[in-house]
C-alpha cells in the first residue's frame, strides 16, 4: 500500500503540477491545460478546491431530506452534467478505437489524482465497450455512502469519448471499501444532459485568465501551500488541508449544482447546507488564527490560495465587506457557494449568525456585504 501511495504522489506532483499541466503558482487563479490526448486542441479550465466535509455533509442531508433514491438520481444527474461540461470545456472528440485503451488510461490516471479512487484499477473491454472500474476510500462517498455523483461523472467524461450515451452502475459493497462503478451500453438510459446548457461562454478564457494581475498586499498561491506543508497528499492520492480533505473542480461545478436543486425548488435548503458544512469544519480549518483578525487574516489566503479570485475585506461597525477581485465567471451563480461557505465560516469567527447580501458581481470582481 505505502508503496502504491508513493507512485501516486509522485504521478500528480510530477506529472501535472509542477510540469505545469495544472498551474498553482497564482495567487486567486488556478488553471488545469487539457491535453490534446482529449481532442485535437488542448483548452484551459479555470478551477477551484472545495472542502469534500461541505460536499458530504450536503449529500447527507439531502438524503434526510429527499430519501435515498430522489438523491441517487439528483447526484447522478449532477455528475453527468460535470463530466459532460468538463468534455465540451476540453473540446474533446470521439477517440478512434485503437487509442480508446490510451486515452482511458490517461483520464483515469487524471481522475485519481483528484481524489477519485473508485479508478484505482481500471479493466476495459474495446469489444464490448465496457468499463470496470475498482478501488476504496472514494472522494464524498466514503463519508456520505452517496456515491451515484462519480458514476455520473464518469458516464458524462467517457460518453463523449465513445461518440454515443454510455451509463453507469454503482455496484459498491461495505463503503467506503470494494467501490465498484461499471459503464457499458447495455445499462439502461438514465439521464441526458442538454448540451446548450452545459456549453461554456464563448469568452471562458478570457474572462477566466486575465493578463498583468495586481495584488495589493501579499497573497498566496496553492504551491505556497504546499512548500509551506499547508496542503499534503496522503498515501490514496487525496490532498489534506490542516487536516480536512480538499478536491479541486473546475469552477461550473457548484453552479451546476446550484441549477439541479434549484429544479427541484431546494436552492434554500442547499445554501442552507453550505453555511452550516462551513461551520463545521472551521475549528480545524481556521486554527491557525488566535484572534478574529489573525482566523480573518487566515480565511483571506486560504481562499486565495484556492483559486475564488484575490480576497480583500474590511471591517464595518457590525459588519465585514468582502471583496473578490478576479473572480471565477461562468453562466451560472457560481458566487453563491463562495458567499455561503464564507458565511459559514464567519459565523465561527464571529460566534454569531451573518447574514449578506450580494453588492457587485461583474467581470472583474464580487462584493459581498455580511452583517451581524
Amino acid at each position: 500500500m505505502a508503496e502504491i501511495g508513493k507512485k501516486i504522489i509522485n504521478y500528480t506532483l510530477n506529472k501535472l503540477f509542477f510540469p505545469k499541466v495544472v498551474r498553482i503558482d497564482k495567487p486567486g487563479i488556478i488553471y488545469n491545460k487539457t491535453s490534446q490526448k482529449y481532442g485535437k486542441q488542448s483548452s484551459k479550465k479555470r478551477q477551484i478546491w472545495h472542502f469534500e466535509d461541505i460536499f458530504a455533509y450536503l449529500q447527507q442531508e439531502t438524503l434526510k431530506e429527499l430519501g435515498s433514491d430522489k438523491t441517487s438520481e439528483l447526484f447522478y444527474k449532477i455528475g453527468k452534467d460535470v463530466g459532460m461540461r468538463y468534455m465540451l470545456l476540453a473540446k474533446a472528440k470521439k477517440v478512434p478505437m485503437f487509442l480508446q485503451p490510451l486515452v482511458i488510461h490517461y483520464l483515469f490516471d487524471n481522475l485519481r489524482s483528484s481524489g477519485i479512487s473508485a479508478s484505482n484499477k481500471v479493466t476495459f473491454n474495446k469489444e464490448k465497450k465496457e468499463i470496470i472500474l475498482e478501488g476504496e476510500n472514494n472522494l464524498f462517498c466514503r463519508k456520505s455512502g452517496q456515491g451515484s455523483i462519480v458514476s455520473g461523472l464518469v458516464s458524462g467524461i467517457i460518453s463523449p469519448l465513445f461518440g454515443e450515451n454510455l451509463e453507469a452502475e454503482l455496484k459498491c459493497k461495505d463503503c467506503p471499501m470494494n467501490c465498484q462503478i461499471i459503464i457499458n451500453k447495455r445499462i439502461e438510459k438514465k439521464y441526458i444532459p442538454i448540451i446548450k446548457k452545459l456549453q461554456p461562454l464563448s469568452t471562458y478564457e478570457k474572462l477566466n485568465f486575465p493578463e498583468n494581475i495586481k495584488v495589493i498586499s501579499k497573497r498566496y498561491s496553492f504551491r505556497d501551500f504546499i512548500r509551506n506543508g499547508l496542503v499534503k497528499l496522503d498515501e490514496s492520492g487525496k490532498f489534506i488541508f490542516n487536516n480536512v480533505p480538499i478536491a479541486p473542480a473546475e469552477h461550473g461545478f457548484f453552479g451546476i449544482v446550484y441549477t439541479h436543486y434549484s429544479e427541484i425548488h431546494k436552492k434554500k435548503f442547499l445554501l442552507r447546507c453550505l453555511v452550516r458544512g462551513a461551520e463545521k469544519i472551521a475549528p480545524m480549518v481556521l486554527n491557525k488564527g488566535k484572534t478574529i483578525d489573525g482566523k480573518l487574516n487566515f480565511l483571506v489566503q486560504i481562499f486565495c490560495a484556492f483559486g475564488y479570485g484575490i480576497p480583500y475585506y474590511k471591517k464595518e461597525k457590525n459588519s465585514i465587506l468582502f471583496n473578490f477581485v478576479y473572480p471565477p465567471i461562468s453562466k451560472y451563480d457560481d458566487y453563491l457557494y463562495t458567499a455561503s461557505i464564507l458565511n459559514g465560516f464567519l459565523n465561527n469567527i464571529y460566534n454569531k449568525k451573518a447574514n449578506y447580501k450580494i453588492l457587485k458581481k461583474d467581470l472583474k470582481s464580487l462584493n459581498i456585504h455580511y452583517t451581524f
